[in-house]
């Protein structure tokens, strides 16, 4: 089937994408020009309007990629804002541990009001009330945890110029090779730390809110495997000695990834990308939006995949899955179902295109709305007071 054929065959669908695309476009494009990150609005976009551009032709349905694209958003303008008042550069350990524990904290706040306990009916209004406090302390103590080793991480990348490229360098390397260690092949060991490494490498050099999602992800990788490390590092010593120490530390997160990784590194990589995206300030409101409602549309992809009747995405399901619930994510088969069919493959290549052209127009259009209301905004303000 030609393209010319797709497009005239899938144009109900395709106009319904392109439509939601200009509008994410537009609305990134907006707060990007508004606050001054173009290049961040624009990156943000592409990705996004893309990936929704290339399932949205190639499910049958596209209502659950739509309400995750729109409950991520949600979730992500939410924890930018909240955490905006405390945004700021770290430098050193020590102020980047507690600025993590300080995001970390809000994070999970967020996510136990999410998330909090249902009570019944006939419950007290003192056991109401415990229920919701708990369930947001419970939150912001697991965030505040995570936050402190990934905001860590981050303050000693950000030492210097070089020194944080090679201490990102480093620490890409260490999270690429645990990940790679689940295949039990040293080929994909070696593969996964150097690709990891250059990633994280590139992003410490680059700066922003990009690089500061990237090197938050790697950051928050290493807490479920560094509290992994220690355990067994403890285990190792007190019945074996050191030398089983240093053996048990080594090999205990790649058990712990061979035994399921997604319940342990998704919550962690989520605190981790929120306590990054926060550092860049103003540009997480651009980044971490855009990075939560691409995680919402990959649910999308996954309920449709695995055939739910009603396939919607909420905030609520967002949280429960990412931070408390899901066992494992159908990402290979998710894959597949764009790259393994002829089919789906040109509707997913045109739905891509075409979507990230449109995203991308929408979001200059965006920039040049969002400065345009800064001038007014600036010649205003002046009069008033």
């Amino acid at each position: 089937m030609g393209v010319q054929a797709l497009a005239v065959s899938s144009w109900p669908k395709a106009k319904e994408g392109l439509i939601v695309t200009g509008v994410v476009g537009l609305f990134l494009g907006m707060v990007g020009g508004g606050v001054g990150r173009y290049g961040e609005a624009v990156v943000s976009t592409a990705v996004l309007a893309a990936l929704f551009g290339a399932y949205n032709l190639a499910l049958k349905q596209n209502s659950g990629i739509l309400s995750g694209l729109i409950a991520g958003g949600l979730v992500g303008i939410f924890v930018s804002l909240a955490g905006l008042p405390v945004s700021r550069n770290i430098s050193g350990i020590l102020d980047g541990a507690l600025f993590g524990i300080l995001s970390g904290v809000i994070a999970g706040g967020v996510i136990g009001v999410i998330t909090h306990a249902r009570p019944h009916e006939n419950d007290s209004w003192p056991t109401k009330i415990f229920l919701v406090v708990g369930s947001i302390g419970l939150g912001a103590l697991l965030g505040g945890g995570v936050g402190f080793i990934a905001g860590s991480i981050l303050g000693l990348i950000s030492a210097s110029w070089y020194g944080g490229a090679i201490g990102a360098a480093l620490a890409g390397g260490i999270v690429g090779a645990y990940l790679g260690s689940y295949y039990h092949r040293v080929k994909w060991i070696a593969l996964t730390s150097a690709v990891v490494a250059l990633v994280a490498a590139g992003a410490s050099l680059i700066g922003g809110a990009l690089a500061g999602l990237v090197l938050g992800i790697i950051s928050g990788s290493f807490a479920p495997m560094l509290f992994v490390a220690l355990i067994g590092a403890y285990g190792g010593l007190f019945s074996r000695g050191l030398t089983a120490m240093v053996i048990e530390a080594l090999e205990a997160p790649s058990e712990m990834l061979a035994q399921g990784a997604v319940p342990f590194l998704v919550p962690a990589m989520m605190v981790g990308m929120m306590v990054g995206t926060a550092v860049s300030g103003v540009g997480g409101l651009i980044v971490l939006p855009a990075s939560l409602a691409i995680v919402g549309l990959i649910m999308g992809v996954f309920g449709e995949i695995e055939g739910k009747p009603d396939n919607q995405v909420t905030v609520r399901t967002i949280v429960e899955m990412t931070m408390m619930g899901a066992e494992e994510w159908p990402v290979r088969r998710a894959v597949r179902h764009i790259t393994a069919e002829h089919r789906n493959r040109n509707q997913a290549i045109f739905g891509a295109s075409a979507g990230m052209l449109t995203g991308i127009l929408g979001s200059a259009v965006g920039i040049l709305i969002g400065q345009l209301i800064n001038q007014l905004m600036a010649a205003w303000l002046p009069t008033i007071s």
